[in-house]
């Protein structure tokens, strides 16, 4: 196919001037330049390989989600530095913690994970509040009657959950008072059991001495 255009190249410029002879074959070596240059492009497969600091942070973010008890996820917008100082200071009484994420990255590095399924959240200027025990209801106390930022969803423990679901935990007793009443349930059997073997031993200790006070007589 090359050789036919050469040769019409010739032919045209047979039949045209100097100029345009110039013009012609300026125009027909551009031509054959851009044709080598798209068929070695289509030849080639550059692999693009992910930035070492992205790399780092998805492996942050995956440690994040395993490492911390509550993890939640926010949205905020048109929040001053000191806005956003008080409200550190706030959740700071409950040992929360604020991180920022990039949304790409979160969702790259949930993709194969059990928490993929809360990365929809990460749509739009979000921040991550997380701690190493369960407080929403510090989180919550804390985000009253605050309008910038909105909690939109969380984890707690290995599961995830809605607004709705979040306030419901936050409303539930602490874990320790939780295994305190199951342990007093679980122990009330064991008393009943034996306070009526007590009971049951004085009853027989005072009939075998009844019966025995006759002989003696």
């Amino acid at each position: 196919m090359a050789t036919s255009a050469l040769q019409l190249n010739k032919i045209f410029c047979t039949i045209l001037g100097p100029r345009q002879k110039i013009a012609l074959n300026l125009r027909f070596a551009t031509t054959l330049n851009l044709a080598q240059t798209c068929k070695a492009g289509r030849q080639k497969f550059r692999e693009i390989k992910p930035r070492p600091h992205k790399l780092r942070l998805a492996a942050e973010i995956r440690d994040l989600f395993h490492n911390n008890e509550m993890v939640a996820v926010l949205s905020y917008f048109d929040m001053k530095n000191v806005e956003w100082n008080e409200l550190v200071y706030e959740v700071g009484k409950s040992n929360i913690n604020f991180l920022f994420l990039p949304n790409k990255i979160v969702h790259r590095a949930l993709d194969s994970t059990a928490y993929v399924n809360i990365c929809p959240l990460f749509i739009s200027t979000t921040v991550v509040a997380y701690s190493k025990d369960i407080q929403i209801k510090g989180l919550l106390s804390a985000l009253k009657g605050q309008r910038k930022v909105q909690l939109l969803g969380g984890k707690v423990n290995d599961r995830l959950f809605g607004l709705d679901k979040l306030t419901w935990v936050s409303k539930l007793p602490p874990l320790e008072q939780l295994h305190h009443e199951i342990s007093m349930t679980l122990s009330q059997p064991g008393q009943n059991i034996r306070q009526l073997l007590t009971r049951n031993q004085q009853v027989l200790s005072q009939n075998l001495e009844m019966l025995a006070s006759p002989e003696e007589k």
